[in-house]
């Protein structure tokens, strides 16, 4: 249950009044359920964005309060200001949302989140497929073995295939690398698979549909298109 504490993230405001309520992070809705209950249908809120997502924002506003969410990078900070506890936060929050001085962040759908989650996998994906290319051509380049022409086509994944070395370590070194880059191949590809087709039922369909497809980059920028269209 959400019970009257110091340490908490969610800052509440009502007459220029600062509460500081902690909770469950797990179940917001359940937590709070109760506590809501006290508040009247006037109360303005905001909070600081956090890893627990959007539910307690959604949940709020369907109960009536104006609940807003504002992203740690945006709230203004004096310079050399270094302290930072859970208090003086909800006070900056509070006074700054009075004055009107934060910009707040979008609140998506739940069908929103969920897609904005595949496309942060897709994105994870990406990356670590291209770190695990580069642990694989950096230990070729140490063994002095370098492909004449452009990396990472059909043909190199064909030279890559033939390659062997004489000794043991070498070639587990070079079997685990290449495993890993195929392995991600592969998870990347079913990934991207899966967004293309909830692309066309999601709300962003028009905001992908805009978005230059260059060759090499059209996973990338269907990607940045879905995260900015928010």
């Amino acid at each position: 249950m959400f019970t009257r504490r110091r340490r908490s993230r969610r800052s509440w405001t009502r007459s220029a009044a600062s509460c500081e309520w902690s909770g469950c992070a797990v179940n917001p809705i359940a937590s709070c359920r109760c506590s809501w209950k006290e508040l009247d249908r006037c109360v303005r809120a905001v909070y600081e964005a956090g890893p627990t997502g959007f539910t307690l924002a959604r949940v709020a506003r369907k109960r009536g309060l104006d609940v807003r969410v504002v992203a740690p990078g945006s709230i203004p900070k004096a310079p050399g200001d270094q302290v930072k506890t859970d208090r003086r936060d909800a006070k900056r929050l509070v006074r700054l949302f009075a004055a009107g001085e934060l910009s707040f962040a979008f609140v998506p759908s739940e069908t929103d989140e969920r897609f904005r989650d595949l496309v942060r996998c897709v994105e994870d994906a990406r990356k670590d497929l291209m770190r695990a290319r580069h642990r694989l051509s950096k230990f070729l380049l140490r063994r002095g073995v370098r492909f004449p022409c452009r990396a990472w086509t059909q043909q190199h994944e064909r030279w890559l295939g033939s390659l062997e070395f004489d000794d043991a370590l070498s070639q587990a070194t070079f079997i685990d690398y290449s495993a890993a880059v195929q392995g991600l191949t592969q998870r990347r590809e079913a990934l991207v698979c899966v967004l293309e087709g909830a692309v066309a039922q999601s709300s962003h369909a028009q905001a992908v549909a805009r978005a230059p497809l260059l060759p090499g980059y059209r996973h990338a920028h269907r990607s940045r298109a879905v995260r900015g269209s928010g």
